[in-house]
């Protein structure tokens, strides 16, 4: 049987909650970085491209060890409460 957080362990919860802030964190700062001008770029696009792969990945492991997978195996998180899909 596969690992799943507590939500009713507080500490747990806060922890796994500053780690997918952290996560999200890095994938918009590299995402930002990306999508400057050429000569404004810290990153360049390989590596961009890694950092946001890594993020994406840790951040949908976060979401399985909650509970929150992707319906029929793809990589689409399920639609949020109450949102409607045409």
């Amino acid at each position: 049987m596969s690992a799943r957080l507590d939500f009713t362990d507080r500490a747990a919860v806060a922890a796994w909650g500053a780690d997918v802030a952290t996560q999200l964190a890095d994938l918009f700062a590299a995402a930002e970085d990306a999508t400057r001008p050429l000569g404004a770029r810290e990153l360049g696009r390989r590596a961009a491209r890694r950092a946001i792969s890594k993020s994406a990945e840790k951040i949908r492991c976060a979401l399985a060890y909650a509970g929150f997978t992707a319906q029929n195996g793809g990589d689409e998180p399920p639609p949020a409460s109450g949102s409607r899909r045409s």
